[in-house]
């Protein structure tokens, strides 16, 4: 996510600096500014699911635990 933000930022200074192919550049930032916010959710998703916890047993569960 760190490495999309420093993108956009470079791109930024180029549209903006030296004018150069500014709808490419708009194109690129709106493509890695996407890119960083699904990046996010997928660490928030993979988050809560490794810390997601099995509530029931499963059925061939005998009650021991495995040795």
């Amino acid at each position: 996510m760190g490495e999309c933000n420093e993108i956009i930022v470079s791109l930024e200074h180029v549209k903006d600096i030296y004018k150069i192919e500014v709808d490419l550049c708009k194109e690129l930032v709106y493509t890695y500014d996407k890119s960083a916010r699904q990046l996010f959710k997928l660490a928030e998703a993979w988050d809560s699911f490794k810390n997601r916890r099995r509530k029931t047993k499963p059925m061939n569960d005998t009650g021991r635990d495995a040795v």
